[in-house]
């Protein structure tokens, strides 16, 4: 997708255009919710039962008799809910009177202190009913009393504006949830053909694409129901058990409300505490009630929520914690009551739209739970912000799996030549590279001087070596013209085997004249060329050529960092200039700069078991070049 330049005009309109579009879409979401929330619901029931009527049918049992079973099943099981919900509370309403003697106590001991916040709050209560119950009252006429007049509305001879303002809030939602409930039973008949019929909505040539998002998208709405039915309908059970071990009256109803409220994310186990919070006030003299079902209520939510939710949804539904409390309000704000209970399952579709269709991929940076940024981008976008402490978090985390050559590789190195890409874009100025530059190295010797993080834990360990280590054999480093190449080749003498080499490096803006000068002064068998940026590549051709003529005749190894293109051609280029070996990684440096080095001892001291001196090993290898 071409990204306009911010600020362009073009950018401008594509911004409105984009606000324009949000705004009918939310249009639409509102004034069709009538039959966008049925067509919703019946897509939720549908991923809800699926599962059982695939199992009986595997089973054998036709696909008519399995989708009739299963709706038998949940009518009688609604059925049988509502029946008990409604004969307890009708019980409820008629014993509360039995407990009206412990209610009345509990609101005098509250009421007994007159400057205290319950009677305060009483008072100001009854002055405002007092106010809004007084009558209207016309202004007398001159010399006349006042006269009280009483407003009576006539609704006609059939009321139907009464009629309608009574039973029309109750007609909507029962007519929406017949629509959703014959929705159900033909898309379960249906399953298949629907499926088919997206699929070719879609086009022949995105069929892979298509296929894999309903199948993730059913997987996961799925999986989410079935264990949150699951775990809500242990929940339910866990509260009625609690409650009636407490005493708590009709520990079954408050238990199934528990369940059912459950569905609601996050606030909805509270809501579902107030009723038997409220009933455990009244039927005992004592607090010690209501703080037993606090309790109860706190240590199921805990156990829920750190136990047993991350075990039975695995890796989830994909969606943040923040994201999902955000949508939660957005539909509900929406649809009201139906969007609070559908708004997870749509924030999941919306999620699988955006991995895999390029045009809503936002849906999935905002609300999915993967990582938004690549570790490389957080550590380098840390350092810009210029918040070292959260740079070395980013880096400690990561080398616990990655080990000090994979912060080095994947964090330091990129951190580096983004730097120097956004110098020469003019994205940065020169301090901010220097900082780059500065905490990337600080943050090196933090995490090469600590003993439990390893330079690779991939590798074996070897066997100790009882043999007397091996002399330093001499190493020229050119960084080339850079700061940040600088940096770089302070990483990979890190990196390297202790005592292996004798580094010597040069000042990054050393000129070619000036590193064969070095070379000639302090005679080394191995010149390592490090570039931190594509732009240098051509400096280091010219090194090349130049060094390939000199009479030391050293081997050449090119360290080329900052290169996520044409790698292939860089390396032809390099070769042809000269160099004997090219490397892209600084783990690939290191591997290169050890076998040279064992290349070159083989070659000059034949037989030899390693007991030179760092002079003496240089002029050999020198000679054997």
């Amino acid at each position: 997708m071409t990204r306009l330049p911010l600020g362009t005009p073009g950018s401008w309109v594509k911004a409105f255009s984009l606000l324009g579009s949000g705004a009918i879409v939310l249009g639409l979401l509102y004034w069709l919710k009538g039959v966008l929330v049925p067509i919703a619901l019946a897509l939720l029931l549908t991923f809800l039962m699926s599962p059982p009527i695939t199992m009986m049918q595997r089973r054998g049992v036709p696909r008519f008799g399995a989708v009739l079973v299963m709706l038998a099943v949940v009518a009688a099981l609604l059925g049988g809910i509502g029946w008990t919900v409604a004969h307890q509370a009708t019980r409820l309403v008629d014993e509360f009177p039995l407990y009206e003697r412990n209610l009345n106590a509990k609101i005098a001991g509250l009421k007994r202190d007159e400057r205290g916040f319950v009677a305060r709050l009483e008072r100001i209560v009854g002055r405002v009913s007092r106010q809004l119950q007084k009558a209207e009252v016309l202004p007398a006429a001159e010399g006349g009393p006042a006269r009280t007049v009483r407003v009576v509305e006539d609704g006609g001879a059939l009321q139907i504006t009464k009629l309608w303002n009574t039973f029309g809030p109750v007609i909507e939602p029962v007519s929406m949830v017949a629509f959703a409930f014959v929705l159900v039973v033909f898309m379960l008949l249906r399953r298949e053909d629907l499926r088919d019929r997206l699929i070719t909505l879609a086009g022949q040539a995105r069929l892979v694409p298509t296929t894999k998002m309903l199948d993730e998208a059913a997987g996961r709405i799925s999986r989410y129901l079935l264990m949150q039915f699951a775990i809500n309908s242990c929940h339910g059970l866990a509260v009625t058990a609690g409650l009636w071990l407490i005493g708590v009256p009709y520990a079954f109803m408050w238990g199934l409300i528990a369940g059912v409220l459950r569905y609601v994310p996050y606030i909805g186990p509270w809501i579902a505490a107030i009723f038997p919070l409220l009933l455990s006030l009244v039927i005992s003299n004592s607090w010690v009630p209501a703080l037993q079902v606090l309790l109860l209520f706190a240590v199921l939510e805990t156990v829920s929520n750190m136990l047993v939710e991350p075990v039975l949804y695995g890796r989830g539904i994909g969606v943040s914690e923040t994201a999902t409390l955000v949508m939660v309000a957005f539909w509900t704000w929406l649809w009201g009551p139906i969007g609070l209970l559908l708004a997870t399952p749509l924030t999941v579709c919306l999620v699988v739209l955006g991995h895999y269709v390029p045009a809503l991929r936002f849906f999935d940076t905002l609300l999915g739970d993967r990582p938004a940024l690549a570790p490389s981008a957080r550590f380098y976008q840390r350092l810009l912000a210029r918040d070292r402490h959260e740079a070395g978090e980013v880096a400690a985390e990561h080398a616990g799996t990655a080990g000090l050559l994979g912060v080095y590789d994947e964090l330091m190195m990129p951190a580096l030549c983004y730097a120097r890409r956004d110098l020469e874009r003019n994205a940065l100025d020169e301090a901010d590279v220097e900082f780059v530059v500065t905490a990337v190295a600080d943050l090196a010797a933090r995490l090469a001087a600590d003993p439990q993080v390893g330079v690779d834990p991939a590798a074996p360990v070897a066997p100790p070596d009882r043999a007397a280590p091996a002399a330093a054999m001499p190493l020229l480093v050119v960084p080339v013209r850079d700061p940040c190449a600088a940096a770089a080749a302070g990483l990979l003498e890190q990196l390297l085997e202790p005592g292996g080499f004798s580094l010597d490096t040069c000042d990054p803006g050393a000129l070619a004249s000036e590193v064969a000068a070095e070379l000639e002064a302090r005679p080394a068998p191995v010149v390592c060329i490090v570039t931190a940026s594509a732009s240098a590549l051509a400096y280091a051709q010219l090194l090349c050529k130049r060094l390939r003529t000199h009479p030391l005749q050293p081997q050449l190894v090119v360290a080329c960092f900052g290169r996520q293109a044409d790698v292939a051609t860089a390396r032809t280029a390099l070769t042809s200039a000269g160099a004997d070996r090219v490397a892209t990684s600084l783990a690939e440096a290191r591997a290169e700069l050890a076998a040279l080095r064992s290349q070159l001892v083989n070659a000059a001291v034949p037989g030899c078991d390693t007991a030179h001196d760092d002079e003496a090993l240089g002029q050999e290898a020198l000679r054997g070049a």
